[in-house]
């Protein structure tokens, strides 16, 4: 009792040395395919997808560049030709009022108003064209106006009765009664 005796054979402590070393070796060597393989993913897969990356990036820059210079020369030119259309306009409107100061009869005074009334609508629509590049230009101030809603349904009603009539049709208004005569900004 109290006796213990260890045998060991030298060529188990040579085998056990030699596995060792060829563990190691193993994992050496594999952490140096390992190396290899990460290298060549990044060279031959990788490297290239940055490639293809950076130039589609580079592309959708100088197409956004692009874009963007086309909607600033397209406002520019929408703010231009309204600009120059209005002039004329202008000159139009002042004519068609010296116009109804004259002696007319009163199917010409008619017409003439109606004259007015067409022109008008143009010169809205010819300022909400300029308004809309100023929108886009972010260059638009937002002014509350009072209107008078039965003065409206007259003008629509004045600028359709000579199509309406050409084709046959009668043109009739009706304003409910509690409809307000001026509408108020808000």
């Amino acid at each position: 009792i109290g006796r213990v005796a260890v045998a060991v054979s030298n060529a188990r402590v040579h085998a056990g040395a030699r596995l060792e070393r060829n563990i190691l070796i193993a994992t050496a060597g594999g952490g140096v395919v390992a190396l290899f393989l990460g290298l060549a993913f990044i060279r031959f897969y990788v490297s290239p997808l940055l490639r293809v990356m950076d130039s589609a990036f580079r592309r959708l820059e100088n197409t956004t560049r692009l874009a963007l210079e086309a909607a600033r020369a397209k406002n520019e030119f929408i703010a231009n030709v309204s600009h120059e259309i209005r002039t004329p306009m202008n000159g139009v409107l002042g004519m068609i009022q010296l116009l109804l100061r004259t002696d007319l009869t009163a199917k010409q005074k008619r017409h003439a108003e109606l004259l007015r009334s067409s022109a008008a609508a143009l010169m809205i629509v010819l300022n909400h064209v300029l308004d809309f590049s100023k929108i886009e230009a972010n260059k638009l101030d937002l002014a509350p106006e009072v209107f008078s809603p039965e003065r409206l349904v007259d003008d629509v009603m004045n600028l359709f009765e000579a199509q309406a009539g050409l084709k046959g049709l009668c043109l009739e208004r009706d304003v409910a009664a509690n409809v307000p005569a001026a509408g108020r900004p808000h």
